[in-house]
């Protein structure tokens, strides 16, 4: 005989007791839970990596297994590490993975929770959630990219990685970037590419449609694209023409996506613009007059530095120009 059945409402209440119970071993059953906020429940922890977030996903409850992979980002103002957004404002629909140390509670957004015994498989990969090398960011493209000082580079961040070659055209850069996405998976791309498809053939529209493909391709992956524009470098005066044709046409490229996504995927520096502020002097290239000094590399690391930290902020700027904002989304400031 049971003890409730003594007991005055005993019935109901073994009945109330057996439910909560039945429930309690069906939620431990569960190998993915969503946390609240920026924390878990008793006895689940995070997922602490990326691969073991879209894992996670897979594992989850139907509705989180069915949204989609939206990638990583390095945000302050949402849950660290894996969490999941559904009809939350200035959060797109999905799961992502945020890499910001400490992150915090942002609406209805919740992090995916699992046991502790549970394999994520994060034990495999580096502290910071990558495969294979994860950076946060990587410099690709052409001898501009090749030739940044590693001590300026590491300015702009820290935990970054350089697959510049000099030579490198857009096209050829559109063939080369999967490989470096996989192994590297950055959060942010920076971009230098272009003049030397104009200079191999002087064809603005087959250098942009390559750019293009080239920004298509890092934004499925989950990065960001950082593009640093264009020089008036002094050998090159009879591109510069085409030069500034090519930067207008990724102005309005980076204008045209910027609603596509809850951040802007495309940021632009426009150092042609930049360094015509600065008068443009010799002082900022090398002895050739085509390639950057260590005083040009100065300003393109604080303009980059200052766009990424502005956009990893929130803000919705898509053309830098001198350190300022000089159009925003889909309206011009300039």
């Amino acid at each position: 005989m049971s003890p409730f059945q003594n007991h005055p409402g005993g019935c109901a209440s073994y009945l109330f007791l057996t439910a909560a119970l039945v429930r309690l071993s069906l939620l431990s059953a569960q190998d993915v839970v969503l946390g609240t906020g920026n924390t878990c429940p008793d006895g689940r922890i995070k997922v602490i990596c990326k691969d073991g977030c879209k894992k996670a996903k897979e594992a989850a409850p139907e509705n989180i297994m069915n949204s989609k992979w939206r990638g990583t980002e390095k945000s302050k103002n949402w849950p660290s590490d894996c969490y999941f957004c559904d009809g939350v404002p200035g959060c797109t629909d999905g799961v992502w993975f945020n890499n910001h140390e400490e992150g915090k509670a942002n609406g209805d957004a919740a992090p995916l929770c699992v046991l502790p015994t549970w394999d994520s498989g994060c034990d495999d990969d580096d502290d910071d959630g990558g495969v294979g090398g994860h950076v946060d960011f990587l410099f690709a493209g052409d001898s501009d990219i090749s030739r940044w000082p590693d001590d300026k580079r590491n300015e702009v961040s820290t935990d970054s990685v350089n697959e510049g070659v000099g030579g490198w055209t857009c096209q050829t850069l559109r063939k080369e970037i999967p490989a470096m996405l996989e192994k590297y998976t950055p959060l942010w791309t920076v971009v230098v590419c272009g003049e030397n498809d104009i200079s191999n053939n002087g064809n603005v529209d087959k250098a942009f449609k390559n750019f293009q493909q080239v920004v298509k391709l890092i934004a499925e992956s989950g990065s960001r694209v950082l593009y640093v524009g264009t020089k008036p470098e002094p050998l090159t005066q009879n591109l510069h023409s085409k030069y500034r044709e090519y930067d207008q046409k990724i102005r309005d490229f980076a204008n045209s996506i910027s609603g596509l996504a809850d951040k802007p995927p495309l940021v632009m520096v426009d150092s042609y613009k930049g360094f015509e502020d600065l008068g443009n002097p010799l002082s900022l290239y090398f002895w050739d007059r085509l390639h950057l000094s260590g005083e040009g590399y100065d300003y393109w690391t604080e303009w980059t530095s200052d766009a990424v930290d502005e956009a990893d902020s929130g803000s919705l700027c898509t053309v830098w120009q001198s350190g300022e904002c000089t159009q925003v989304e889909n309206n011009l400031l300039l």
